[in-house]
């Protein structure tokens, strides 16, 4: 069959696009960077869409001719820059639904998510309810799964925050307030969708998760151990006010594009609980879904799992570190702006050249922090202070090679930030 894979190079999508492909169906992305999509996966046939566009009908007709079936697995937690969960989730869906029903597509499958209802208190929730009410009305043959916590090899949104709180040192910190979770594994997921394309499963919705219901704190020392951490010698119970700041934070540099796990509505979907019935997991796979346990054995943990765990928690360091350093040196040249030209008068430069080399470089060093604030220009900055870097070392080698054997080396000190800065940029490219 060939099916319009919505969100095809997302979390779920990318394992949902090669579990279709694996099947020997013919696969239609849908995203907006194309050429990353091309590059993870090579064997879709990729097209451009940004979904906060994509309200009306008309919009989706192009994208639809020749398919015989549409998977959604798009997916936005929060508001974002241009972006708005409304539009993306509901909006955009419901104009797919009409879309589809015009074109005579013959299945549909949503990928919701459990809790999903109207009442929700999340506008993630609500926008997903009110897309499947859209699909479920429709004349489509429409399967609408409502996963638990998806675990994957991969970790996204909660996934992430539950490795990062698995990783830390000693203490797990975790919310006072939780409520129970149900998961389910990737490869459940992707076998309902599957499943669901090929017909092989009921229309209508169904919940799909594991029968156990855990507290986050057991998923988390699960994790833990499938890491290969020793195991917490305690937990630090985090109540609401201080899960209020956290959160708060990471909204506020949501605005900035940083997709942090700990935004306000992951945290708040972990702790208020993740469940649904179990017996839906039968109706789609013909056997109830696989437990945690045994998702997690079926994908040993190895060392770059344990680095990557343990760099999430250092990576808001990192940048912090970062930040101060090239912010922390305009603002001294800025405050002691004489001293700083002197130090170039006395190399052989005349004032005027000392003061622009001086207060130049220091607008560079203030200009390269503020970009290090915002997630689409991080990575440029981090490769401009390794750029600058040189530029600096150079420079001083042919105006003050006496700072080589300054007994503080100044100039052997900004190597190893040159080497955090490219560090800090590996671990930033996209999942």
């Amino acid at each position: 069959m060939h099916v319009l894979l919505i969100g095809a190079y997302g979390f779920i999508g990318s394992d949902v696009a090669r579990g279709l492909i694996a099947h020997g169906h013919r696969v239609t992305g849908v995203g907006r960077d194309l050429s990353y999509g091309r590059r993870i996966l090579p064997a879709v046939d990729w097209r451009q869409a940004d979904l906060a566009t994509m309200a009306d009908p008309a919009r989706w007709r192009p994208l639809l001719a020749g398919v015989d079936a549409i998977v959604n697995a798009s997916g936005l937690l929060q508001d974002e820059a241009g972006h708005a969960v409304q539009r993306v989730q509901a909006d955009a869906i419901i104009a797919l639904v009409a879309a589809a029903e015009a074109a005579g597509i013959a299945r549909f499958v949503q990928i919701s998510a459990a809790n999903a209802e109207l009442p929700a208190s999340s506008i993630f929730l609500r926008s997903k309810a009110e897309a499947d009410r859209a699909l479920a009305e429709s004349s489509l043959a429409a399967v609408i799964l409502r996963p638990g916590l998806v675990i994957g090899r991969n970790a996204y949104g909660g996934t992430e925050l539950i490795r990062m709180a698995a990783a830390m040192p000693l203490m797990t910190p975790l919310p006072r307030a939780t409520g129970t979770i149900q998961c389910i594994g990737m490869g459940d997921l992707v076998a309902a969708v599957v499943r669901g394309v090929e017909g092989d499963t009921p229309a209508g919705s169904h919940d799909l998760v594991e029968a156990h219901r855990r507290t986050l704190g057991d998923i988390v020392a699960l994790h833990r151990a499938w890491l290969g951490f020793d195991p917490a010698r305690g937990t630090v119970l985090l109540g609401g006010m201080a899960m209020g700041l956290v959160a708060g934070a990471a909204d506020l540099f949501g605005r900035l594009g940083w997709r942090s796990p700990l935004r306000r509505n992951a945290v708040a979907a972990l702790a208020a609980g993740i469940s649904g019935d179990a017996d839906g997991a039968v109706a789609l796979l013909g056997r109830p879904a696989l437990p945690l346990e045994a998702v997690l054995a079926g994908w040993p943990a190895g060392k770059q799992d344990r680095v990557v765990a343990r760099l999430a928690l250092l990576m808001p360091l990192m940048l912090a570190a970062l930040f101060l350093l090239w912010m922390g040196s305009a603002v001294a040249t800025f405050l002691h702006f004489d001293e700083a030209a002197g130090l170039l008068r006395a190399g052989g430069l005349d004032d005027r050249l000392a003061r622009f080399l001086g207060g130049g470089g220091a607008v560079v060093d203030g200009l390269l922090a503020l970009l290090m604030l915002h997630r689409r220009a991080v990575c440029f900055a981090l490769l401009g202070t390794v750029a600058v870097t040189a530029a600096y070392l150079l420079g001083a080698t042919i105006v003050r090679p006496d700072f080589w054997l300054d007994p503080l080396a100044p100039l052997l000190k900004v190597v190893p930030a040159a080497m955090l800065s490219l560090t800090a940029y590996l671990l930033l490219a996209r999942r």
